[in-house]
């Protein structure tokens, strides 16, 4: 938990620098004050935010090295996120996300539904195109800190594993994320809606995924409303 007090903090940061910058552009003489403001065109493409999302998930295979199937098995993200302005079209896109996601397997001779629930904490290039109304895509890394996991047999109890004695190692992973969406602006905010996938690609206590091992992709499809940061 002292890496995420971290994490959190790092974050804290980005956003303050985030406002110091904003401050800067608004009044870019240091002696005297103006009411300076972007160009029309580019005004909330240089404008940060910060708010909330949330949204459903849903995993599927990428590829099947073993006979199983999985269901439809939907399920829940959601918490903070926020859109930090670079210059320009681009802005960073950091998170930090309560995630659960449930596989239901099929085949095997037995059948199954384990629940994962996580902290995720995506860190995302986001590059945006118009203005008032914009199309974004985004691309980047993702790590993800497990809570627990539950797995559920046809007529036997749930069986719950806690991760609280495995190391900051065991407990997270990472991978690569990406997605695209609608974002519509206003002079106090931004509402958004954001098709995204997460491909899991290894762990800091094993290293890279190198084994000829079933792939999961991780899809969801989120809403959200980011406040404006500064005046």
């Amino acid at each position: 938990m002292k890496r995420l007090s971290i994490v959190l903090a790092l974050l804290l940061g980005i956003v303050a620098t985030s406002q110091a910058q904003y401050r800067y552009y608004r009044y870019p003489s240091s002696s005297k004050k103006s009411t300076h403001r972007y160009n029309h065109h580019d005004e909330f493409k240089r404008q940060s935010y910060l708010g909330f999302k949330v949204g459903g998930t849903h995993t599927a295979l990428i590829n099947n090295n073993r006979p199983i199937e999985l269901g439809l098995a939907p399920d829940f993200q959601g918490g903070l996120a926020a859109k930090l302005a670079l210059g320009g079209f681009l802005a960073l896109q950091p998170e930090i996300l309560y995630t659960q996601s449930t596989t239901k397997y099929f085949g095997q001779n037995q059948n199954s539904r384990i629940t994962r629930s996580s902290v995720d904490v995506p860190i995302l290039f986001r590059f945006s195109f118009g203005n008032t109304t914009q199309f974004f895509i985004n691309a980047g890394a993702q790590a993800s800190y497990a809570l627990d996991t539950k797995t559920k047999y046809p007529g036997q109890p749930e069986e719950t594993l806690e991760y609280e004695k495995d190391d900051f190692n065991h407990r997270t992973g990472y991978g690569a994320a990406g997605g695209m969406g609608v974002a519509i602006n206003s002079h106090y905010g931004q509402f958004l809606i954001e098709a995204r996938g997460y491909y899991p690609m290894g762990d800091f206590a094993n290293g890279w995924l190198n084994q000829p091992e079933n792939r999961m992709l991780n899809v969801g499809l989120s809403i959200g409303y980011l406040g404006r940061l500064g005046r």
